[in-house]
């Protein structure tokens, strides 16, 4: 190839630089175009997508590609350095000297552990002296608030055993300066907060609803009962809804009744029947029967809505533990539950239904 002579050197190198600029001009149009599109595009993206590195094509990066596609930064872009970081939390610190690790992280939104290392360092930097707060002092503190929590509730949140800087809970109220609530009177109250909440949120509620969903007693808590109890959520007691209960429960009361002398009418012809009604110390037991010579002694129970409980079979238990020669008691409902067998100390009950009667398959 001949040389070029200087003129056409110079012809060249001119032809040469314009085409350079505009390609280069070409491929920032592509970026812009590609931002404007993607206004939250990060550089990786951009990068995948137009095949163009923007610091190649742009003096200051990605906020001179931002700048000139007139789109603001994305979260990724506007995001602090470090050094703003460390400006925000010592600022907070000095204008909130005695601030928690958590206070100053939820206000500046900056992890004190990755950006200082620790809340003494981040005072250090800030030159304010760290209030050095024990856990003990931060139980007091946290129990002036919240005088209602028990000892398990502060060993699990602050790490201590109260019992090694107290001689009882007694003593470590009077030390955080609160008056002391006894055990009991701290669960009452409890029970009593969780009921006055749950009528709040279901104000139509009855009292089985109340007992079964709180796991307490209205009639025991509250001494009016569930007038009381609605009275001190200030809802007005549905009267009303309660009279129409009133005209359905003699209804229930009559078809336990009836499902009741059914079921003894069937264990009359089936077994041998001893008695009905038979008064215990405890109560009174719907019947005592006698299967290949066994006493049993029988509970009837026309449950609809919800399954039997534990407390009904501790009460047939109690019955049999009141009978002599007795160790067998029948649990007669309308639906058998998964575990239909239960052992007591020497005494076995079986739940069973009508189809099991008819059957003749009790035992």
């Amino acid at each position: 190839m001949p040389e070029l002579g200087a003129k056409h050197k110079f012809i060249y190198q001119r032809a040469f630089k314009y085409c350079m600029h505009s390609d280069l001009k070409s491929k920032k149009n592509i970026v812009i175009n590609y931002i404007q599109k993607n206004p939250n595009a990060t550089y990786q993206e951009i990068k995948k997508n137009t095949k163009l590195k923007v610091e190649r094509l742009f003096s200051e990066c990605m906020k001179g590609a931002y700048k000139a596609a007139g789109i603001p930064f994305s979260k990724s872009l506007s995001k602090r350095g470090k050094n703003k970081m460390i400006y925000d939390v010592i600022t907070f610190i000095r204008k909130h000297p005695g601030c928690t690790v958590t206070e100053v992280q939820n206000a500046t939104k900056v992890s004190i552990p990755k950006v200082f290392g620790s809340i003494t360092n981040a005072y250090k930097k800030a030159g304010v002296e760290y209030p050095r707060f024990s856990k003990l002092e931060e139980a007091y503190k946290f129990f002036r608030k919240s005088p209602l929590s028990s000892s398990v509730e502060i060993q699990k949140r602050f790490g201590i055993n109260i019992y090694k800087h107290s001689k009882n809970m007694e003593e470590f109220c009077n030390k955080a300066g609160v008056k002391y609530i006894g055990g009991h009177k701290k669960r009452l109250i409890k029970s009593k907060r969780n009921v006055v909440d749950y009528i709040k949120s279901h104000p139509d509620s009855t009292q089985w609803e109340i007992n079964k969903n709180c796991k307490t007693h209205v009639q025991e808590i509250f001494k009016g009962g569930i007038k009381e109890a609605y009275k001190k959520a200030e809802i007005k007691y549905p009267e009303k809804a309660r009279k129409n209960y009133g005209v359905m429960n003699k209804e229930i009361k009559k078809r336990a009744q009836d499902y009741e002398n059914r079921m003894i009418n069937i264990l009359k012809i089936k077994f041998n029947f001893i008695k009905k009604q038979l008064r215990t110390k405890s109560g009174i037991a719907d019947a005592l029967i006698k299967i290949r010579d066994v006493n049993y002694v029988v509970e009837i129970k026309d449950y609809r809505s919800k399954p039997i409980s534990i407390s009904q079979i501790n009460q047939l238990n109690r019955y049999i533990n009141e009978i002599d020669n007795c160790n067998n008691g029948l649990l007669i409902c309308n639906f058998k539950p998964k575990k239909d067998k239960f052992y007591i100390g020497n005494n076995k009950i079986s739940i069973i239904t009508e189809k099991d009667l008819l059957k003749g398959g009790v035992v």
